[in-house]
């Protein structure tokens, strides 16, 4: 005797249900809402970032580790990070403040 297919759909776990909902939510949006993180947590960031780059290969290889353990895209710590260096005069372009 055969089993009908459609009669045992597999089982989806809740975490993955919500994921792919919150997933075709923003389907067909070019960017998800925006974290607003605060100006104290993202010092704390960079300030993580420069304490812990000696212990990677690279600089790159800091960001994209340390932004996957906060949760923010490496490409955003690392915009934060310049913008730091560009305020403390380490960096040429225009600060925060201009």
């Amino acid at each position: 005797m055969e089993k009908d297919h459609d009669s045992e759909s597999p089982r989806v776990s809740w975490r993955l249900y919500f994921f792919l909902m919150r997933e075709l939510e923003f389907m067909g949006t070019k960017k998800r809402p925006a974290k607003n993180y605060s100006p104290e947590v993202r010092e704390r960031f960079i300030k993580m970032v420069l304490e812990h780059e000696g212990n990677y290969a690279n600089r790159r290889a800091a960001i994209y580790s340390i932004a996957g353990k906060i949760g923010c895209h490496p490409k955003t710590l690392r915009i934060w990070l310049h913008q730091a260096e560009r305020d403390r005069g380490l960096r040429p372009g225009p600060t925060s403040e201009e």
